[in-house]
């Protein structure tokens, strides 16, 4: 799992800061960060309905919001 968080984790700072990402007046569009980090993970790791990437997911752009607001 934890393996797992870390991928999830890079995937998800990377996406953040990717400016496709961001809306034209600079905030963040979270269903393309969320479709980037989605498509960095292999099907061999996670399936569709893994409830630990969505949980993982929402701590950290809980985390990154509460950091940068």
């Amino acid at each position: 799992m934890l393996d797992l968080h870390n991928k999830i984790k890079e995937s998800f700072e990377a996406a953040v800061t990717n400016p496709d990402n961001q809306y034209p007046n600079g905030s963040t569009n979270w269903n393309f960060v969320e479709a980037d980090v989605w498509m960095d993970l292999s099907k061999n790791e996670v399936n569709d309905s893994d409830y630990s990437v969505s949980k993982i997911f929402d701590d950290l752009t809980t985390n990154y919001l509460n950091s940068h607001t």
